[in-house]
């Protein structure tokens, strides 16, 4: 209930931001800026993050915008299952699901027109949800069975929530066409981390326990309307 609640916040300020400076600006600043003040970006650097991502953006004036990032994230966990007796059984199980990042971008000396190009530095929140699907983990633990300790593995889901904020600085080439090509890195640091498991399960080591800091990595091709 209370990452459902924090979740719906989060999603409420995005569109009350965007709802906002949506009303702000007029059809004739609009016009002036070629190339337009609304952009869609698809990130093309997955291989790095794992986050299939592409984001919005609007343009408050030629040196402000804010965007908003959703993608699909996939994280593999990579784990090994020591049975005594046993060779030891080595599995990768992936957990799937989304982040949300709104960020407020500053440009420093965008052209005349369109705007909201060259280097830019912004601020960002994100959230993610994350959750095994399908294949479970696995724990090894010990049960006593006539007075002898024996191994037994028991299986269980995990699901992650996440919440960061954090920094962004990069660089945007807007073209005359509408064509955007650009390229920025971000480091954040995770204050809400936390895990859930199913079965009552308490494994030795959570993935998640040691990952606060959030680093972050686009190369976009996108277009401005």
């Amino acid at each position: 209930m209370k990452k459902t609640t924090v979740l719906f916040a989060f999603l409420a300020i995005i569109f009350s931001s965007f709802s906002a400076f949506a009303e702000g600006e007029d059809e004739d600043r609009r016009k002036r800026r070629k190339g337009g003040n609304f952009g869609v970006h698809l990130n093309v650097s997955p291989m790095f993050s794992g986050t299939y991502s592409a984001n919005l953006e609007y343009g408050i004036n030629k040196n402000m915008s804010t965007v908003l990032t959703l993608g699909f994230v996939s994280v593999p966990i990579n784990q090994t299952l020591s049975i005594p007796g046993e060779a030891p059984q080595i599995s990768t199980i992936p957990l799937n699901g989304f982040m949300a990042a709104p960020e407020f971008r500053y440009y420093f000396n965008p052209n005349r027109r369109p705007g909201l190009d060259r280097w830019f530095v912004g601020g960002y929140l994100k959230v993610r949800s994350l959750a095994t699907s399908g294949e479970k983990l696995a724990n090894l633990k010990s049960v006593i069975q006539s007075g002898v300790f024996l191994p037994e593995v028991e299986y269980y889901d995990l699901s992650y929530f996440g919440l960061s904020a954090g920094a962004t600085a990069g660089y945007m080439a807007a073209m005359k066409s509408g064509l955007t090509f650009g390229a920025w890195i971000g480091l954040g640091y995770t204050f809400v981390n936390e895990s859930t498991y199913t079965n009552n399960v308490e494994p030795a080591l959570n993935p998640f326990d040691f990952i606060r800091i959030d680093p972050r990595l686009g190369v976009t091709i996108g277009y401005r309307f």
